[in-house]
């Protein structure tokens, strides 16, 4: 006995030792396994004889049953199952009968998927309304194609079909081929691969199952003039309800269109080639991090750009840094100018702290091969594009005639206590000060709370300003008392340390300034406030602006 993927149920009678089983019959129910189905036609009795071809009712006269079994019939039950209808005779029953045997034999089956969806290209015309190619699909095994529209500039076809049921299967669905026609080449991508992006709609969940590739690619030269666009379906686990054929599928109208792009072959012609702009991007932050140079030319332009460091130090574009060891990429045609006539790449330039520091930018043309001749074997009109070494415009820099750009440094406003030395004695730690950081003439675009410490100020929207709260503590050396002058702690009391190196002084002033003291001998005075900085000037050298809070106009001897 066979019995696969299902499984059947039992009945049980209940009888007295050689009493006689009055006739009667007995109804076992097969049930299929998840994912599977079962129908009466697939079931049989061991050894036993269908009635008639198709009636489902088999004798069981000399087959594998119990003796006094008549007759097995199957019947779909339309919820999955299938109902064993046993018949028998009177049975006698002896005092050791426990089992009565039916020998069934079934198999139930994966349910059997299906795909279908509607294929449709759509060729462009070129200027004088003339379609500039053509479609052809072919016939694949155990698909049904049918075409629905073949007019120039639309091809439609429903392939459909029984596919294998198993989950994870892909089988192909349909095969079209498109050709350009004479003059015509299609667009590719940088891969080669055509330019066309198969549109999938309708289908819903089971979008991932459908998928297409490119095969068949024919190359005139550079141009692409043929391609196969293959569509497959990928069986899912779970197949969409009510789909018992292929035609069900297609009511579910899965569609794929193809939208091919194509164009004139280019005319014979010495093509210009040309790099007309450069910018480089190098901000006043001293902060390090990418900046953009771009480039502006020709589409096709190759060239290669230079950068070089005060130092001596040349830009490594695949490392991302400056470096002595750099071999210059001259003639290879590093970069090219990309369809829309901007190339823009970016540069790292490391922190300038301490000190402006200066960058020189050239740009170099390089030849552009020729592009290889079209025609003789497709029979297409020969072309050619020459070859062309990419000149430069007026404005864009050689090496030369290099563009030069410097990055500013970093400022500080360096905001401190200090004394009249017969006078007063101060703290180590409170001459330490506190700092604000900016670059040359740069205002901050935020206000920020910096401690003494080397970090720089944040970018961003809000209030102009930098700021640091600060509380310098002074002891009063000496034996003497002291008594305060009157003077506020403001902005306008501080004492400009006289530096030659200063171009611009920043802007700056103190909010909620006090002074705290006792004013005994050898007591010590509290300097605290809030120090803020709008705009950080210009100081060149050491970058440093130094601001005093000068002790003799704040405290005096009693």
């Amino acid at each position: 006995m066979a019995v696969e993927n299902c499984t059947i149920s039992t009945q049980s009678i209940t009888a007295l030792g050689g009493s006689t089983l009055v006739a009667g019959t007995k109804t076992l129910i097969i049930t299929p396994d998840a994912g599977f189905e079962v129908s009466a036609a697939q079931c049989s009795v061991g050894n036993a004889m269908e009635t008639f071809n198709g009636s489902n009712t088999w004798n069981t006269v000399g087959a594998n049953v119990t003796t006094g079994i008549t007759q097995v019939q199957f019947a779909d039950v339309g919820d999955g199952t299938v109902e064993a209808i046993v018949t028998h005779g009177a049975i006698s029953i002896s005092n050791n009968t426990t089992d009565f045997l039916v020998d069934i034999d079934v198999s139930a089956a994966v349910p059997p998927s299906f795909a279908c969806a509607l294929i449709e290209v759509r060729h462009n015309s070129d200027t004088d309304g003339a379609i500039m190619s053509t479609s052809q699909f072919s016939n694949i095994d155990s698909i049904t194609e049918v075409e629905v529209i073949n007019i120039p500039a639309l091809h439609q076809v429903t392939s459909s079909g029984e596919v294998n049921s198993t989950a994870g299967t892909i089988t192909q669905i349909a095969k079209v081929r498109v050709n350009a026609v004479a003059g015509v080449i299609f667009g590719v991508n940088d891969d080669g691969l055509p330019s066309v992006s198969p549109t999938l709609s309708g289908m819903g969940g089971l979008q991932p199952n459908w998928s297409t590739t490119y095969t068949n690619l024919i190359y005139d030269g550079d141009f692409l003039t043929q391609f196969d666009v293959d569509v497959f379906y990928e069986t899912p686990i779970n197949n969409p309800n009510g789909i018992e054929s292929a035609n069900d599928f297609c009511d579910l109208n899965h569609k794929i269109s193809i939208r091919v792009k194509s164009s004139k072959i280019p005319t014979a012609r010495a093509m210009s080639y040309s790099v007309d702009g450069f910018n480089a991007e190098l901000s006043n932050d001293y902060h390090a991090g990418n900046r953009d140079i771009t480039v502006f030319g020709t589409p096709g332009s190759r060239f290669n750009v230079g950068v070089v460091d005060e130092d001596g130090k040349k830009y490594d574009f695949n490392r991302g840094v400056f470096s002595y060891e750099i071999k210059q990429n001259v003639g290879d045609g590093y970069f090219s100018i990309p369809s829309n006539g901007r190339f823009k790449t970016s540069i790292y330039y490391p922190s300038s702290k301490s000190a402006a520091k200066s960058y020189s930018y050239f740009v170099e043309g390089v030849t552009t091969p020729a592009k290889a001749s079209v025609g003789g074997e497709f029979g297409r009109t020969a072309n050619l594009i020459e070859a062309g070494v990419t000149s430069l415009g007026s404005s864009v820099p050689t090496r030369t005639a290099q563009k030069t750009e410097v990055s500013k440094p970093r400022q500080t406003v360096l905001l401190k206590v200090t004394q009249s030395a017969s006078e007063h004695g101060i703290a180590s730690a409170s001459a330490t000060g506190v700092s604000l950081f900016g670059t040359v003439n740069e205002v901050p675009k935020k206000i920020i709370n910096i401690p003494d410490l080397d970090i720089p100020y944040v970018r961003g929207l809000g209030d102009v300003v930098s700021k640091v709260d600060f509380s310098f503590t002074v002891t009063l050396g000496g034996s003497k008392a002291y008594a305060a002058t009157g003077a506020s702690l403001t902005g306008g009391s501080l004492r400009y340390v006289t530096d030659t190196n200063t171009v611009t002084s920043p802007t700056y002033f103190i909010r909620s300034g006090t002074i705290t003291s006792t004013y005994s001998a050898s007591a010590s005075a509290v300097f605290a406030g809030t120090f803020y900085v709008s705009s950080f000037g210009d100081v060149n050298g050491d970058g440093v602006y130094q601001l005093e809070i000068y002790l003799d106009n704040f405290i005096k001897a009693a």
